[in-house]
């Protein structure tokens, strides 16, 4: 009875010993499920409807005279600056809400449904696409993002 006991336990080792790692070997990485078909981009100006679209209270139009400091900062961070070396926040911040709500701005999940270019740089094909990751891309030059970027620091 020992020997056929010790048969069994070694045959149960051997299955998950070889069945365990094969399944994970199958299993899909996690860049393949939930990241972007296409490599991040640069856009050398944001207009400013991405920069009213990425803030809350930011008025239709430029208007120095109406609210300069709005145009200040759209001048000086928003506009060439921000996304002049690729659009790797927006990228992230996007797919972390589409994966966590399911969906956002109405964009869904699976992420790598959404075609673009993958090597070029060229971006995402659908415009609308473009323009959410844009204005994902501007919240981190929010009050809460600057703030956390402080007290990181900080601390």
């Amino acid at each position: 009875m020992r020997k056929r006991d010790s048969l069994i336990i070694f045959a149960l080792a051997m299955i998950i010993l070889v069945v365990v790692p094969f399944q994970s070997l199958q299993a899909q990485h996690y860049a393949e499920k939930y990241g972007w078909s296409i490599d991040n981009w640069s856009d050398p100006e944001l207009s400013w409807d991405i920069y009213r679209g990425a803030f809350m209270g930011v008025p239709p139009t430029r208007d120095p005279v109406a609210s300069s400091l709005d145009v200040l900062f759209y001048d000086l961070v928003f506009k060439s600056e921000l996304s002049a070396n690729g659009n790797c926040f927006g990228m992230s911040v996007m797919s972390i809400m589409m994966v966590d709500k399911g969906g956002y701005r109405g964009f869904c999940t699976p992420i790598p449904q959404y075609s673009g270019d993958l090597y070029g740089g060229a971006g995402p094909t659908d415009a609308n696409l473009r323009r959410a990751v844009n204005q994902m891309h501007g919240h981190q030059v929010s009050k809460n993002a600057l703030r956390l970027i402080v007290a990181n620091f900080a601390s």
